[in-house]
């Protein structure tokens, strides 16, 4: 039985909240309970910054659907990835990222780790992540993170599939910026060959040069 004298929105340790950490153990009963006693939903703190992207990390959900059916905001800055849907991304979790689609989630919000959800899809080399947030008009020149920009990461990872995608929904291949300084700087670092002449055949400078 909860007492009135439970801390349910204490912030501090590890987990920053009791539903953080319930979210982390994945143990849905408990989770139900502290959402019946009006725990927020949007708390933030802990080693996850916030129950919702504890609940993303560990791959549940069910547990997101619940934290979401309960307002929690997908939204929420928070550490680490930034957002709920950067973390999903790198998770390559499509039913949560699509989860969080449905429910509002910003494909271009920018920060942490990856610098957006689109570069850490392509991070990840996932083809079907790309594609899905393209659909949800993700911008695919948003400048962030470790490799600058999401071209960029997924020329590294010599995915051309992703490459070829992005450049697609135009990309610029002439983006300066991240580890590599470009695009086909990174290509070239990479020796491949194909997304080389994939890049130049869009457009790219081969005489830019990487800040």
């Amino acid at each position: 039985m909860m007492t009135n004298n439970a801390h349910m929105f204490y912030l501090d340790g590890q987990y920053g909240c009791a539903l953080q950490a319930a979210c982390y153990l994945e143990n849905t009963e408990i989770v139900k309970l502290l959402l019946e006693h009006k725990a927020d939903p949007n708390a933030q703190g802990g080693y996850y910054g916030s129950a919702l992207q504890a609940a993303c990390m560990k791959g549940n959900t069910d547990l997101a659907k619940l934290l979401l059916k309960h307002k929690a905001d997908p939204n929420t800055q928070v550490a680490g990835y930034g957002c709920v849907l950067q973390a999903a991304c790198f998770k390559e979790n499509i039913n949560i990222v699509k989860l969080l689609l449905e429910h509002k989630a910003d494909p271009d919000a920018q920060g942490g780790y990856c610098g957006c959800a689109l570069q850490a899809a392509c991070i990840k080399g996932n083809t079907d992540l790309v594609k899905l947030l393209l659909e949800h008009k993700a911008d695919p020149n948003i400048q962030g993170g470790g490799y600058g920009c999401a071209l960029q990461a997924a020329c590294l990872k010599e995915n051309i599939n992703i490459v070829n995608l992005l450049l697609e929904h135009k990309a610029d291949p002439n983006t300066q910026g991240g580890e590599y300084g470009c695009a086909l700087q990174a290509a070239c670092y990479r020796n491949n060959t194909d997304v080389v002449k994939l890049l130049l055949e869009y457009g790219a400078d081969p005489n830019v040069q990487g800040t």
